[in-house]
């Protein structure tokens, strides 16, 4: 009958490696017994046992033999060395040679041997160095070292040698979640290789599938986060809950515009401005004493000069949301349109800060979305005002007829199922410069199509690697050498050369 001491059942390997985990990482270990197992141990004189397997973990260069640093005021240290004074290192000099000795069937040291950052390589132990040359001495065949890989999802660990069985490999691992990793690394989901891994093909939606408006304003403006937050489940956003230790003195772009944001959002909610100014400086977002006086009235110089741009077109922007749901080729859009006025023939979008490639495709798509919902309308366009550092800002977007908005927006819809399954080759900067650069190279020369297209490459290339911020989504996606893959070209000149043409420095 099973006891107390034999398991009824085999102990997961998962359960062993965090129990071992656990007893390595502890401050306070017992002393070695032999009736134990598996025995976790310092490496000190008198602490090793005979065992079949003894295995010295952590000889690394600088950590054994220590080197312990006296205290400043330790008086005894400061003096000469005398015979019979403890020497710790060379203490750990007799433990590596006692656990060597009590080896009986198999000795493994372990120890960093490549950084983890540049993989350089990293000389091991003076004590491992010492027996590595004396088993070269001894043994010229070689043979004793064994160089794992650097990164723990390596396809070491999970690919047999070839023609050889799966257990035929000298590296193994239990771990699941590495294999996937892997499998992500190599670009192998079941459906064969390919050269980016964001680029292997996953199950799409449905042609006849709803599609929100915001999910494709969502996916129009940012692609690549939309696939791997939506998709694929990454977030590369740290929720960081500590408070600043630092006092600010100025504030930079980022922290400025978040402040002008708060203070018109609250400004559009009716706040007087003395309660603005006590909000905001309560939050602790404004430097203290005059300098965040300061911010506080450039702050609300620019909010007024918003307010007053906005203050014709007040109808759209209380105007109440209209409801949607548009059949189109490319599926049934559904949602809510704001800021639409049909007395005007007006669509609203405003930014407080410049007008982004960003903000003015999701204007287009929600003018698409009004012009095809509502039939043709002579007159029906879309303002953009944003507030950058030169003043207001003001742009329109002229609709097309209503069969050709839901031309277009089936288009979009279409790039939205494949940016579905697949990481889209769409970014709204390089796409609209090369979208425009087309378009203008086209109109300007007769060069030849080769020409102008390359041209357009350029302007987009000169926007991907010359933009000093740059998107962690699409740093991840695209890498170095930015989104300019197979049906980049076809991609924004399909999705944006309407918008460019749309763009109207006067109401139309």
């Amino acid at each position: 009958p099973p006891s107390a001491a034999t398991p009824p059942a085999p102990i997961p390997f998962t359960v062993l490696r965090d129990a071992l985990r656990s007893a390595a990482a502890s401050a306070s270990r017992p002393m070695a017994r032999l009736a134990d197992g598996v025995t976790v141990a310092g490496l000190a004189t008198g602490q090793t046992f005979p065992a079949k397997v003894v295995c010295a973990m952590g000889m690394n260069d600088g950590g054994f033999p220590r080197s312990p640093t006296p205290l400043s005021f330790d008086v005894m240290a400061a003096d000469e060395a005398r015979r019979g004074d403890r020497n710790v290192r060379d203490e750990d000099r007799l433990a590596f040679l006692e656990a060597l000795l009590a080896a009986r069937r198999c000795f493994l040291v372990s120890y960093t041997g490549r950084g983890l950052r540049d993989d350089a390589e990293i000389p091991p132990s003076v004590v491992v160095d010492e027996l590595r040359e004396y088993l070269a001495a001894r043994f010229p065949v070689g043979g004793f070292d064994f160089r794992h890989p650097v990164q723990p999802f390596s396809r070491r660990y999970f690919a047999a040698p070839e023609g050889q069985g799966a257990k035929a490999t000298e590296l193994y691992s239990y771990s699941a979640s590495m294999l996937a990793a892997a499998r992500s690394a190599a670009g192998t989901f079941g459906n064969g290789d390919a050269a980016n891994r964001f680029l292997t093909p996953l199950p799409a939606p449905a042609a006849d599938e709803q599609v929100r408006l915001g999910e494709l304003l969502a996916f129009a403006t940012a692609p690549a986060k939309t696939f791997l937050r939506g998709r694929l489940g990454l977030r590369l956003e740290v929720d960081d809950a500590t408070l600043d230790e630092d006092e600010p003195f100025q504030l930079d772009g980022l922290a400025k515009w978040q402040v002008r944001d708060r203070v018109f959002a609250l400004t559009r909610r009716g706040l007087a401005p003395e309660r603005l100014a006590a909000l905001v400086t309560a939050g602790g977002a404004l430097p203290q004493g005059p300098q965040g006086d300061l911010t506080q009235d450039e702050t609300q110089v620019a909010i007024d000069q918003l307010c007053d741009a906005l203050a014709e077109h007040e109808g759209a922007l209380q105007a109440r949301p209209k409801s949607l749901e548009l059949k189109l080729d490319g599926g049934i859009l559904t949602g809510a349109l704001e800021g639409a006025d049909a007395a005007e023939n007006v669509l609203v979008c405003h930014r407080i800060g410049g007008l982004r490639p960003k903000d003015r495709i999701e204007a287009w798509l929600k003018l698409l979305a009004w012009a095809a919902a509502d039939g043709d309308e002579a007159g029906r366009c879309a303002c953009l005002i944003g507030l950058a550092a030169k003043g207001v800002q003001r742009e329109w977007l002229q609709a097309p007829a209503a069969a050709e908005a839901r031309r277009r927006l089936g288009a979009w819809l279409a790039a939205w199922r494949r940016g579905q399954g697949e990481l889209a080759p769409l970014s709204p900067g390089p796409s609209m410069a090369f979208a425009e650069a087309l378009l203008k190279a086209e109109a300007a020369a007769d060069a030849a199509p080769e020409a102008v297209r390359q041209a357009a490459l350029g302007a987009a290339a000169d926007n991907w690697f010359g933009n000093g911020f740059r998107d962690a989504y699409e740093t991840l996606a695209f890498g170095g050498g930015g989104p300019f893959t197979e049906g980049f070209a076809e991609l924004a000149q399909g999705l944006l050369a309407p918008l460019v043409n749309a763009v109207r420095t006067q109401r139309p």
